[in-house]
């Protein structure tokens, strides 16, 4: 039998939560009771899940939308210093955001898709965390980072 676990006052940063798998995370957190912070570049969709989030809790916790591009620098600031300013804490940070492009060396635009992608899959973790440290480190928190399979093996086209 799977183990529960308990959230309740946690605050919980989940990346690419206004849909998918990102999406699914905040609802099984907010159930637990944890305060998730949704975020998204589609303020439809991230308010969407947040109302979804809040629906969910069992103790009225917080799902506060904050729309936000993960491979930018300021979005990223603005996002921390909005969760700290709101909730005092940060406990867990799941990167999740992420994303891929399947092309050919002969693709002209090959090497800007590279780059999209290592600034929204590798980048944006690493700016995302630099920032998030020192406030999880004080809560002794989580750090959790997700990938795809296909990060393990090359898809040939």
């Amino acid at each position: 039998m799977a183990e529960e676990y308990e959230f309740a006052g946690k605050v919980v940063l989940i990346t690419g939560s206004s849909g998918g798998l990102g999406s699914n995370i905040a609802c099984e957190f907010a159930k637990r009771g944890a305060n998730v912070i949704i975020t998204g570049r589609n303020e439809t969709a991230v308010n969407t899940v947040a109302e979804e989030c809040t629906s969910l809790s069992p103790n009225e916790s917080e799902a506060f939308p904050f729309v936000a591009d993960v491979t930018n620098r300021d979005d990223l600031t603005a996002l921390i210093n909005a969760i700290i300013e709101k909730f005092s804490r940060l406990d867990i940070v799941i990167n999740n955001a992420g994303g891929g492009s399947f092309s050919s060396i002969y693709d002209d635009m090959l090497v800007d898709k590279i780059d999209q992608m290592l600034k929204l899959n590798l980048m944006s973790v690493v700016m995302l965390t630099q920032l998030a440290v020192p406030y999880l480190e004080q809560t002794q928190g989580s750090i959790v980072n997700i990938s795809t399979i296909l990060a393990q093996r090359p898809v040939s086209v």
